[in-house]
């Protein structure tokens, strides 16, 4: 960790920093939920947008439609 920890980081490694080598509390404790939860929210939400940008970004009648299906426009 010391050697990697200056190459994808700008701060300084903190004696007490431990948790990029502890990830029991994500798989096991209160945070699987959550962490779950959050790897759902970005593939739903790179699915919408895979929507809209298969409609069209520039066609502002076809994502009114998709924005539709979604919820996100009103009818």
């Amino acid at each position: 960790m010391e050697e990697l920890w200056p190459r994808h980081f700008v701060f300084p490694l903190d004696k007490r920093d431990f948790h990029p080598c502890h990830d029991t509390d994500i798989i096991s404790g209160i945070w699987a939920a959550k962490y779950f939860s959050l790897i759902w929210w970005k593939l739903l939400g790179a699915d919408i947008f895979s929507a809209f940008q298969e409609a069209g970004l520039d066609n502002d009648e076809q994502l009114a439609v998709v924005g539709k299906r979604y919820g996100i426009i009103r009818h």
